[in-house]
């Protein structure tokens, strides 16, 4: 006689986390053997679903996104919070003396929707903190506009980051490619490059 069991879905999504975060474990060892690493679709989207439960507890008002990764994750989110209000901003990094410096790049769509940032919960949303002063610059323009309070949001962020975002799907040492980027291999301007 068998005997069949259910296997509850708690169950599978407890195993596909587990997956995902082996594979995590070993990002670092396939980098150092040179393999590119590259972040799925799918893997964006089992991200979102596990970091919205967390992110929706906060109760953000609005979602700002920083760069090309924050709008499009951004994006996603702010429809997954019903809708919530998205405002963009975009990011240069350059070199002057050796030092490292960003520019945010539209500042006007955050400091003229001053109305929809001042006193309200904000979620600053980047797709990866490498250093961290990207986010930070964004946070410095919109804590002049007098937010409620203001949480980071990100798909994965660097050991080496400054910043702790208070949502994150994986921490890492090294730059990890969105689906969203449609090039063969992608160097962040963070990172010196590999020959």
């Amino acid at each position: 006689m068998a005997i069949v069991t259910h296997v509850p879905p708690s169950i599978w999504l407890r195993l596909v986390l587990l997956f995902y975060k082996m594979v995590w474990i070993f990002r670092p060892l396939l980098r150092h053997l040179g393999i590119e690493l590259k972040m799925s679709w799918n893997e964006v989207i089992f991200a979102t679903r596990l970091l919205l439960p967390q992110i929706a507890g906060y109760g953000p008002q609005v979602v700002v996104g920083v760069g090309v990764g924050g709008a499009i994750w951004g994006a996603v989110l702010a429809g997954s919070l019903h809708d919530l209000p998205l405002v963009v901003v975009d990011r240069r990094v350059s070199r002057k003396k050796n030092a490292r410096h960003v520019e945010l790049i539209g500042k006007g769509a955050i400091t003229n929707n001053s109305d929809l940032i001042s006193g309200k919960k904000l979620l600053l949303v980047n797709a990866e903190m490498i250093s961290g002063q990207t986010i930070l610059t964004a946070k410095e323009l919109v804590e002049s506009l007098q937010p409620d309070d203001i949480k980071l949001a990100c798909i994965d962020f660097n050991t080496i980051s400054s910043v702790r975002p208070d949502f994150a799907y994986a921490s890492h040492n090294g730059v990890i490619q969105k689906p969203w980027r449609r090039v063969k291999t992608y160097t962040n301007p963070d990172e010196p490059v590999r020959k």
